[in-house]
């Protein structure tokens, strides 16, 4: 064993996660050959039951603060952390055998990768959390190909299931301020700006795991309200990011204002008599719903049901965010930000209008459906970050 390749497993609690025995049980029998395992837990005091269950396996465990966000455990984590890798882990989450010695051989082969993350998905089809793993797997690119994630090549980086790198992390930091606790979103800053420095990511389908949450339809409902208003927090991180290329993501990165604009001509056109401009928000619809009905097609297999639900999901939820910027507008009921400003307002409608863009032209550098590229051609970081990726 080498200790450059030492891990430290950072799990963080939250809301009493019932298998939590289970999770840890998949990290002490992954057969990990490269270097030694070290498992970190956080705990947010939500989490009595699980914590006891720690105290008696004898799991490192740290206190944070009462309420505090995700960004602050994940920055915690990376403080503490001893190694250079630093493994977050959805504390609903259990491993396959192997999994970690297969994402740590990516980082040996290929030796710039900034961070690898994982597969996961739900293994009951009776949890409605399955219409998120489809989005995953089918949009986001995610399945049963390993990927890059660059700027050209965009996709989430998952850090529910994810390798870090503590050299490049430190310099960037996840949002403790812009990213409210209810809401995710807060690897993407840290993820955006590494990527415009230069460094790279992989997503590696050899590191799988399960995750059991079991969402209702109810619980469902609300992920979908904190999945939309947690976009503004990005939003609002990329609106104060200039210089920053943020490029397009359907399902995520997307805000389809062109067609509510057109929407509300035609609304007035009607009015009017000239019936014919109605064609233009239905041919903008069109377009959203056929990046929707990606869904429709993964390499996994899903019932047919699972996958039209997962289209109207995706759908759904990305032309319910400018009607939620529309109530943040005039009121500022669970709006993540304080107040956006002109200069804000600009940039933002600047970066809206540019994945308006790349929707309605495939060919633009970002937004070319974002096909997966070929683990191979890896980019060079820049020369002022060259020393911080060993």
């Amino acid at each position: 064993m080498n200790p450059d390749w030492d891990v430290t497993v950072a799990i963080i609690l939250h809301g009493e996660p019932p298998n939590i025995r289970r999770t840890i049980s998949s990290l002490n029998s992954q057969n990990y050959t490269l270097g030694q395992v070290k498992i970190l837990c956080l705990d947010d005091g939500t989490s009595p039951d699980a914590r006891a269950v720690l105290d008696e396996l004898g799991v490192w465990t740290v206190d944070l603060p009462s309420g505090g966000s995700i960004s602050t455990a994940k920055n915690k984590a990376l403080e503490l952390s001893s190694n250079e890798f630093v493994f977050f882990l959805d504390d609903h989450i259990y491993l396959e055998p192997g999994g970690l010695q297969a994402a740590m051989e990516e980082f040996v082969s290929q030796p710039r990768l900034a961070g690898v993350c994982g597969y996961y998905q739900s293994p009951k089809s009776t949890d409605w959390n399955t219409l998120r793993d489809i989005k995953r797997h089918s949009i986001y690119g995610k399945s049963t190909e390993r990927r890059l994630i660059t700027l050209d090549s965009f996709t989430t980086f998952s850090t529910g299931i994810g390798i870090v790198r503590k050299s490049v992390f430190k310099h960037l930091d996840f949002p403790e301020d812009t990213f409210p606790p209810d809401f995710g979103g807060e690897d993407v800053p840290a993820l955006l700006t590494a990527l415009n420095r230069g460094h790279c990511f992989a997503y590696v389908p050899g590191l799988t795991g399960w995750h059991e949450h079991n969402l209702g339809f109810m619980d469902f409902l609300r992920k979908i309200e904190i999945e939309v208003r947690g976009r503004f927090s990005v939003f609002f991180w990329a609106s104060g990011a200039p210089g920053l290329v943020i490029p397009y993501l359907h399902g995520f990165l997307n805000f389809p204002l062109l067609f509510y604009i057109t929407m509300l001509l035609a609304i007035i056109c009607f009015g009017l008599g000239w019936t014919w401009f109605a064609a233009f928000p239905a041919v903008l619809l069109c377009v959203e719903a056929n990046y929707a009905l990606r869904c429709l097609s993964t390499p996994i297999s899903y019932s047919l049901r699972h996958r039209i639900l997962a289209t109207t999901y995706v759908l759904l939820s990305d032309l319910l965010t400018p009607l939620c910027a529309l109530q943040y507008a005039v009121s500022s009921y669970k709006r993540p930000y304080p107040r956006l400003g002109r200069k804000r307002a600009v940039a933002l409608l600047l970066l809206i209008l540019g994945w308006e863009r790349s929707k309605l032209t495939l060919g633009w550098k970002t937004g070319r459906d974002n096909r997966p590229a070929t683990v191979g051609a890896y980019p060079q970081p820049s020369p002022s970050d060259a020393e911080e990726v060993q």
